[in-house]
């Protein structure tokens, strides 16, 4: 896994950087040496100065940490019958599929195969691209209480892609879009799908997994709690 940003800028740098950000901000201003003499005697300004740059420091510390950058949102629509994973995630890519599903991975079938849904409300879903590759618990820790998503909410959107093809919020690029849902048992999963012309890919596996995700896949989550 590559490293974090945060990882990668050191004091040096930073400092080298923030100097750089202050001598631009006062030649803007049209300040000259006299100028900056007489702030340097001054106290209050200091103290100024020293809250600004702890202001700065705190907004960079969150721009380097911050995983996911957004996208979009989507709604997907209400359901009126109950959901039965097993009726819906079936391998076929025949023309006549509902959903051409390429692929099932053993621990997708042993984990969600026997879930079953009540019906629910319209939900809207937000997407995000993960900007720099992660284990799932940092991805977790970002999306906070809106990391859940529905089975069916899942396969709704594979289903308004067709098999992989067409345009939508999910990548059908190689990249996985990736879900958090609980399985049959309630435990969380990562969900995966993978998008190509023949079908989709879908997987799931531990959130403890200890592969994580690389840069450029997508992430999906809740709009609201």
């Amino acid at each position: 896994m590559s490293q974090k940003k945060s990882e990668l800028i050191g004091p040096v740098d930073v400092a080298a950087r923030i100097w750089k950000v202050v001598v631009n901000a006062f030649t803007d201003a049209g300040m000259d040496d006299d100028d900056l003499r007489r702030l340097e005697s001054d106290e209050g300004f200091r103290n100024q100065f020293r809250g600004k740059i702890a202001e700065l420091k705190h907004e960079v510390v969150e721009i380097v940490s911050r995983l996911l950058q957004p996208l979009g949102a989507i709604t997907i629509p209400a359901t009126t019958e109950k959901f039965v994973a097993r009726d819906k995630f079936v391998l076929g890519t025949s023309p006549g599929a509902e959903v051409k599903i390429a692929y099932l991975s053993s621990n997708f079938q042993s984990w969600f195969l026997d879930k079953i849904e009540e019906p629910r409300g319209e939900t809207t879903l937000s997407y995000h691209k993960l900007i720099q590759a992660s284990l799932d618990g940092p991805i977790l820790a970002e999306l906070g209480e809106k990391v859940e998503v529905t089975i069916s909410a899942f396969y709704s959107l594979l289903e308004k892609q067709g098999r992989g093809g067409a345009a939508g919020p999910l990548l059908v690029n190689g990249y996985a879009n990736i879900f958090y849902v609980r399985d049959a048992k309630g435990v969380l999963r990562a969900v995966s799908a993978y998008g190509y012309g023949v079908g989709w890919l879908v997987g799931a596996s531990f959130v403890l997994d200890p592969g994580g995700w690389g840069a450029g896949h997508r992430v999906f989550s809740r709009n609201s709690c």
